[in-house]
């Protein structure tokens, strides 16, 4: 598995435009409670 970000010189005002709007947006990720899914695997 690959992790990170590539920016290739055609695309990196658009990157750097759409980290500028990320950056004053929360995100929130949590794990629901209860038993594990399964009903959705990762392929």
């Amino acid at each position: 598995m690959k992790s990170g970000l590539t920016i290739r010189e055609d695309n990196y005002s658009s990157v750097l435009d759409a980290l500028k709007q990320l950056s004053g947006t929360d995100v929130l990720v949590g794990i629901p409670a209860g038993p594990p899914r399964d009903d959705a695997p990762l392929s």
